[in-house]
């Protein structure tokens, strides 16, 4: 999985930067930028060692040499602070999630905990705020840090145990474990709202009778950024067909209560705008006469991969 997130992410975006990037004033400020897979592994394992020590920003090293400039690796026996480790840990959450690789949508997420002063802001907000805190440590205070690492340390266990691998192609994709509703700290934003543009979406049909309700597998499947959604309707029924992100939450809705004749139906569904990630489509039909009369329901969801 490491290795996947940095090919098919950080190696792509210059790397994973823990800190603030000051080019410009190298001899006064310290950040990290690693570019490969292994040298994450390095930064965080050193022989026997581990990062263990007192949270703090990058300061000093354990040798008291002042950090400055770019480190590309950084090991324990260097420079020893858990909180590196742990934001090291959740920009790796967040990437694989960008990517696809675990469940779309963690950056988005709010954390939400009482009088913490990092209550209300989201996930990759907070890892913003981070990186502000490591580079530009000047004035602050020793409990700053200590919250910081606690809060990082608690979003990063919060989706961890046994996680199911699955395999699309060459592409590697894992499920989550628990929802966001399962954690008293972390919600939803409130003004989640639909990015795709409904007149994108194209249905039709292709003048077959079909003798039952089915809701097909999408084709391609990875895709990008076309796909097309198959359903059968035996009867002229009243559709709508929702698309979810894998947090339960409506990203877009391709067809929304329509009277569509029987037969087989496909929509072209295009995702521009939406992250890589895993996505479920939902149809409900429901019968309906020419009077108006409803009969036979069918509810149905299955799973898509969009791959940027």
């Amino acid at each position: 999985v490491r290795d996947e997130t940095f090919r098919r992410g950080f190696q792509l975006g210059g790397g994973m930067k823990i800190g603030v990037m000051k080019t410009d004033d190298a001899r006064r400020y310290g950040w990290v930028r690693i570019l490969k897979s292994a040298d994450l592994y390095r930064s965080l394992y050193d022989r026997k060692t581990m990062q263990t020590g007192t949270p703090r920003g990058f300061n000093l090293f354990s040798n008291n040499g002042r950090f400055v400039g770019e480190q590309k690796v950084l090991v324990p026996s260097k420079y020893n602070n858990r909180l590196f480790a742990e934001l090291a840990a959740l920009k790796f959450n967040i990437e694989a999630s960008n990517r696809g690789i675990t469940p779309a949508g963690l950056g988005e997420i709010v954390y939400d905990e009482g009088l913490n002063p990092l209550s209300g802001m989201a996930i990759k907000d907070i890892a913003k705020r981070a990186d502000t805190l490591m580079t530009y440590w000047y004035d602050r205070s020793p409990d700053e840090y200590m919250n910081l690492d606690t809060t990082v340390r608690k979003i990063n266990h919060a989706f961890s145990g046994s996680i199911d691998t699955a395999s699309y192609f060459s592409l590697l994709a894992l499920k989550g474990v628990r929802t966001v509703s399962e954690i008293s700290f972390l919600r939803l934003p409130a003004d989640i709202t639909p990015i795709i543009e409904q007149k994108k979406h194209v249905l039709e049909q292709n003048g077959e009778m079909p003798g039952s309700y089915v809701l097909y597998q999408n084709y391609p499947n990875p895709f990008n950024p076309v796909t097309t959604i198959e359903f059968a309707l035996p009867h002229q029924s009243e559709v709508t067909l929702t698309l979810f992100d894998v947090l339960g939450r409506e990203v877009a809705t391709l067809v929304d209560k329509e009277i569509l004749e029987e037969g087989i139906q496909y929509v072209d569904f295009y995702a521009d705008g939406l992250p890589s990630g895993v996505y479920f489509y939902k149809i409900v039909a429901k019968q309906v006469s020419e009077e108006g009369e409803t009969g036979e329901l069918f509810i149905d969801t299955k799973k898509m991969m969009y791959v940027r």
